[in-house]
């Protein structure tokens, strides 16, 4: 089967490594011939190490847009792919005129959303990232719905594979050091937040405890986390968060962590290293994962909102926790391996995709249903847009 990937921009971001992991594994595994549509960015080396075609567009958001159709029907013309696969939501309503056009099946996954996205279409093969969001899905009358959940390649985060000591030497992290690791975007929104609410706990924490805290990754909320940790360094007469910058290959980091602090795909990763992970989410929410919280996380995904409790002292304890408590954060750890090989196993995540795709291929969609698509996603896709102006005010462009 020959599958064009279509994914907005090649940014560093969990969505689209999810694509690519997968891309890899269902071809070694299945034969499937893989293209990439996308914008271009810093992955597409990763693309041309993993000998994935890659087809650059000039894509701008703000959907729907003519020439982001325009683009998209020449490359299926084209290529004459057996099935498009859309990661996540917003590129559908770019992709439903030229796929229907070209009586093209369609198949959509969404990874990026906090919450289930109204916009996605109730007709069409639709994955969400969580058991949560899809049952929420047919509740609210999908009628082609699964789940498939982000994905980490054990053999390639292999912590035999790997070693971290080079990277601890680079930023001055001492065995004496306790190491916590943040890899994620630096971003605005949805990150900007639980990244201030870490390097505060070490601040608190600091003048007790030797904690270093490596944050790994970049964006637009850098500035104003740099500011942050610059406070916190000052006040503890110490460099205590250090920021590492963005990286394509993060492995080194995860190796060198005692702990890792995060959420979704960059968690994940870190189990595989059979590390301590404390969650963080929104508003507030901090959980470790341990045996009690492990189907909640495997139901809901590696996120969580909290009760909006300005406070930081649950953070602050789970991290007091893990730092003094080798015993505890060894058994921890140990867990995490065995999560993440139980529920996130490429292998198994990429077998459950394949019937996912055989669905999808198998049904062309009507002009009935098409119509019933662009009638529904269109308009919830402008109260969207409504809603990210308000957005835009409080935090910039980030938003979208």
């Amino acid at each position: 089967m020959k599958v064009l990937l279509f994914t907005h921009h090649l940014e560093v971001g969990g969505s689209q490594m999810m694509a690519i992991e997968l891309a890899t594994a269902m071809r070694r595994m299945f034969g499937h011939e893989f293209v990439v549509f996308a914008g271009r960015g810093p992955l597409e080396p990763v693309l041309e190490q993993r000998q994935i075609r890659y087809i650059p567009t000039s894509y701008s958001w703000g959907w729907p847009k003519r020439q982001n159709m325009r683009e998209l029907h020449a490359a299926i013309q084209s290529e004459k792919p057996d099935l498009i696969h859309i990661w996540d939501w917003w590129q559908y309503i770019d992709a439903i005129i030229p796929a229907y056009l070209s009586a093209t099946p369609i198949m959509v996954t969404d990874t990026i959303s906090e919450r289930y996205s109204r916009p996605l279409p109730r007709h069409r093969m639709t994955t969400l990232s969580t058991p949560e969001f899809a049952d929420l899905a047919r509740r609210r009358g999908h009628t082609r719905v699964g789940t498939v959940v982000p994905a980490v390649d054990l053999e390639r985060d292999n912590p035999n594979h790997v070693d971290g000591t080079a990277f601890r030497l680079e930023h001055g992290l001492t065995p004496d050091d306790f190491v916590l690791v943040t890899v994620s975007r630096l971003s605005r929104v949805l990150k900007e937040e639980s990244l201030g609410r870490t390097i505060d706990a070490v601040r608190q924490l600091g003048r007790e405890l030797p904690l270093k805290l490596v944050l790994v990754g970049d964006g637009d909320a850098r500035e104003r986390l740099e500011a942050l940790a610059a406070r916190t360094n000052e006040e503890l007469g110490r460099q205590a968060v250090i920021f590492a910058g963005e990286t394509l290959d993060p492995r080194p980091a995860y190796a060198a962590a005692d702990a890792f602090i995060g959420m979704g795909t960059s968690a994940m990763r870190a189990m595989a290293y059979e590390k301590p992970v404390i969650v963080v989410g929104g508003d507030g929410f901090a959980s470790a994962l341990t045996p009690e919280t492990g189907d909640y996380f495997a139901y809901y995904g590696i996120y969580g909102l909290g009760d909006g409790d300005p406070g930081n002292g649950r953070l602050v304890q789970l991290i007091r926790e893990v730092a003094t408590d080798r015993e505890r954060a060894g058994a921890a750890g140990a867990y995490a391996g065995a999560f993440v090989r139980r529920e996130f196993d490429v292998e198994k995540i990429a077998s459950q995709l394949n019937a996912y795709y055989l669905a999808a291929a198998a049904v062309r969609a009507g002009l009935p249903t098409v119509a019933m698509d662009l009638l529904r996603s269109v308009p919830a896709w402008k109260v969207h847009r409504l809603v990210q102006r308000r957005l835009r005010r409080l935090f910039g462009s980030a938003s979208r």
